[in-house]
């Protein structure tokens, strides 16, 4: 277990840098033509970060599942206040 979390903090790492290079491309694609709509490079990389983005979230989601904690006291209820049944009905 320990290693495999090691190996997606890892891939993390490498995601995230990748993610800066495709953002910095993205905004010198944006300044080249003003047109973003006429702009085939931008989408591709608008894409492309979205794709990023998208894996870094799926591999944070995982280490948690991995790392974390199971809740130690699952049979607390909450109990209900006492001044709720002193309130008159009309409020």
């Amino acid at each position: 277990m320990d290693q495999k979390v090691i190996k997606l903090k890892e891939e993390l790492k490498k995601l995230k840098k990748e993610l800066n290079e495709v953002t910095l491309e993205k905004g010198l694609c944006a300044q080249e033509n003003k047109d973003l709509r006429e702009n085939f490079a931008y989408c591709a990389y608008e894409q492309k970060e979205c794709f990023l983005i998208a894996r870094i979230n799926k591999i944070i989601r995982e280490i948690y599942t991995l790392t974390a904690k199971p809740i130690k006291n699952k049979n607390h209820k909450i109990k209900p206040d006492p001044a709720d049944y002193n309130r008159p009905k009309w409020r």
